[in-house]
């Protein structure tokens, strides 16, 4: 019995803790905080009748604040009382009226996320943080400010989404540095050389900036690569010294080579859309085994290139390969999704057997005239676009399809096999002259979205269709 009361006596004195242990001048803080946003807090479950460790967003440890973070809550303004939290390490706020420059003397402060222009008459004091490490601004920011780079134990950087103009040459005092966001700059010139000083470099994301020229990494450790929509002006991306890299974007970026590919191991995901890219010996991904998704799409590769693993997804879409060889099939085996689009592809050959683990497939717009029959063994199809060839034929019973887009062929009429696929959500066909709707569409009892050569009023299929609810995206169905 003594036991039992003893537990439930340091069980109370652990509630009564929980609630308490903060000084008052903590205290005095949060009730100011408060005071001035109650609402918005309110609603996240601030309340002084619960327990500080409910509060969510709120982390305390050893009796003292320790991490604040209300991003997306809109806080009407940072109290003058903030200057309490000398324990404080990190803080995520967007502030839109007003920030007490006593923010600025908080000793162990190492993240700071602020969204809001509230900040900028402010940022002339950020200098006196020297223990910040991660720094992230959405404030409208013009510049990186001389105070901003005497933060020299900076190892993040987020400052997308502002209005930066120019990159200064000091960002290389920022030796420590292993992430750079400065995408969504739209306003942001310079060239992309300066980032080959950082020797430490794990993120970098110039993406929509007007950055320019060849990168050429240092950094070991570089894992996410951004340079998307800039202009490399037919350049070279040298990554031989990375080798660990997972994230590779570069996608309208005027790119001519990429050297260092055939180091990769950790690749997941790649898009290098809409660029120069040729094949040769160097584009190869032979050594990667974890690839998840890849985009090739609009360059000027002529076949497949070797794969350490099949990605989940893979676009070739708008290559010259023209003519798809047993080897290519093999490079695509085991991908769930691949587009094949816009090649000017004449045939598929029986080689298509290697794709049977396909789950969408998109073939549309090349000058194919007939699918060959091995497609019948693609058990876990559930989308099919052939758009745009000159397919006269479809005989396919596929017991997963669920989307089939024939539009733009050579079709006369509504092939038979189509009410054989019973799983069927999407159809299409166009191109010949429906007197009549086939009632046999009232049987696909999965069928969300239809298009067919049908133009006219009231027809006794289609209104059913409409009064049972289905809605026609693509097709004007009246019903008087």
């Amino acid at each position: 019995m003594k036991k039992l009361l003893f537990i439930v006596f340091i069980f109370c004195i652990q509630q009564i803790q929980g609630v308490s242990c903060l000084n008052e001048d903590e205290k005095e803080f949060l009730e100011e905080l408060m005071a001035k946003n109650s609402k918005r807090l309110k609603a996240l479950g601030w309340s002084f009748e619960n327990d500080f460790s409910e509060w969510k967003g709120l982390v305390i440890k050893d009796c003292t604040i320790q991490s604040i973070d209300l991003s997306n809550i809109n806080i009407h303004e940072i109290p003058n009382t903030i200057i309490y939290l000398q324990n404080l390490e990190t803080l995520k706020m967007d502030v839109y009226r007003k920030v007490s420059r006593n923010l600025f003397s908080l000793p162990k402060l190492k993240t700071l996320h602020i969204k809001g222009s509230a900040i900028k008459k402010a940022l002339s004091f950020i200098h006196r943080l020297k223990s910040l490490q991660a720094l992230k601004l959405e404030v409208g920011l013009k510049d990186i400010t001389g105070e901003i780079l005497e933060l020299t134990n900076l190892e993040y950087i987020d400052f997308s989404n502002n209005y930066i103009e120019n990159l200064p040459q000091e960002i290389l005092t920022l030796t420590n540095l292993k992430h750079i966001n400065l995408s969504n700059n739209s306003y942001l010139e310079g060239n992309i050389e300066v980032f080959n000083g950082f020797n430490n470099l794990m993120y970098l994301n110039l993406n929509k900036t007007r950055m320019f020229g060849n990168f050429k990494s240092k950094s070991e450790n570089l894992k996410h690569l951004n340079l998307s929509n800039i202009d490399m002006n037919k350049g070279v991306l040298d990554i031989s010294k990375s080798s660990g890299i997972e994230f590779l974007k570069v996608k309208n970026a005027e790119l001519k080579k990429i050297l260092g590919l055939q180091k990769q191991k950790k690749l997941k995901i790649v898009d290098i859309s809409n660029n120069f890219i040729s094949t040769d010996d160097n584009f190869t991904f032979k050594l990667c085994e974890q690839l998840d998704s890849l985009n090739f799409s609009k360059n000027e590769l002529t076949k497949v290139p070797s794969l350490g693993s099949s990605p989940a997804y893979i676009n070739f879409s708008s290559n010259p390969i023209f003519s798809l060889t047993t080897n290519d099939y093999k490079n695509l085996k085991g991908s769930k999704s691949i587009d094949l689009s816009y090649m000017s592809i004449d045939k598929l050959s029986s080689d298509i057997k290697f794709l049977n683990t396909c789950e969408t497939l998109n073939i549309s717009n090349n000058n194919i005239k007939e699918l060959p029959k091995e497609l019948a063994d693609f058990k876990r199809l559930k989308s099919l676009n052939v758009r745009k060839n000159q397919l006269s034929e479809f005989s396919f019973v596929l017991p997963n399809l669920q989307e089939l887009i024939l539009v733009q062929n050579q079709f006369l009429k509504i092939p038979d096999a189509i009410f054989k696929n019973k799983q069927l959500e999407v159809f299409y066909i166009s191109d010949f002259e429906l007197k009549k709707v086939p009632y046999q569409f009232l049987e696909l009892k999965y069928l969300k979205d239809l298009y067919v050569p049908f133009t006219g009023e009231n027809d006794e299929v289609l209104c059913k269709l409409k009064k049972k609810g289905m809605l026609f995206n693509n097709m004007y169905v009246e019903c008087k």
